[in-house]
């Protein structure tokens, strides 16, 4: 990476993970309040407070956007902290959880759901690599699939060890790819910018009728 796109990221990632600290104080404020307003909703003297149910249901709600943000801005900062080194042990699952959680959006443009089914052959996957580039590349192929998928889909991740590396299996169900999208999802592998991350990562991309194979070697 050149330096000052490598600084660029770090300073855009310390500057992101900043602001993920701030906000998370933000949302307990707001979780804690509802809770006090909570709690004086249900005392006795309160009991025939005008709309009490209304109001107790809003808090309700409250409480759990709050516990929504704050799962949301933890994976930022912890994505944000991936800019903190070029190279560093990655766990992928960790990793993987991370891109389920920031992809949520995207997918759900498509009603599409995804789920991360654990890792095969190995209670842990680490590897050492770019967290950034290796999350831009994970999150490449993710969109890639989402694309060529049936509105409504359901995807899985899958992660595993072998050998002389790693892999990540981003799948459609059975069959859902046909010969069109095979190739429109190679092509975007195959695209300038892709192939450049696939070559920094020492990376292979195979595709099929049932979705995308990343494979990472440990000696790059």
């Amino acid at each position: 990476m050149q330096e000052h796109v490598r600084d660029d990221a770090a300073f855009m990632g310390k500057i992101t993970a900043g602001a993920t600290h701030e906000l998370k104080n933000v949302f307990a404020i707001v979780g804690e309040s509802a809770g006090l307003l909570e709690d004086l909703l249900q005392a006795p003297s309160s009991r025939d407070f005008p709309h009490r149910e209304r109001f107790l249901k809003a808090l309700t709600s409250i409480r759990d956007q709050v516990r929504r943000g704050t799962h949301i801005l933890t994976q930022l900062n912890r994505f944000a902290h991936g800019a903190d080194s070029d190279a560093a042990a990655v766990r992928l699952g960790d990793m993987v959880e991370n891109l389920k959680a920031l992809s949520d959006r995207f997918l759900r443009q498509k009603a599409l759901s995804l789920t991360f089914s654990g890792t095969q052959g190995a209670d842990e996957v680490t590897i050492q690599a770019c967290p950034v580039s290796l999350q831009r590349l994970l999150f490449t192929g993710l969109m890639a699939l989402a694309q060529e998928v049936p509105q409504g889909a359901s995807l899985s991740i899958h992660t595993g060890a072998e050998a002389d590396g790693v892999w990540c299996r981003l799948s459609g169900q059975a069959g859902v790819l046909d010969e069109a999208a095979v190739g429109a999802i190679r092509r975007r592998f195959e695209e300038e910018d892709v192939a450049a991350l696939l070559k920094a990562l020492s990376a292979t991309v195979s595709v099929q009728g049932d979705g995308v194979l990343v494979r990472l070697s440990r000696s790059g």
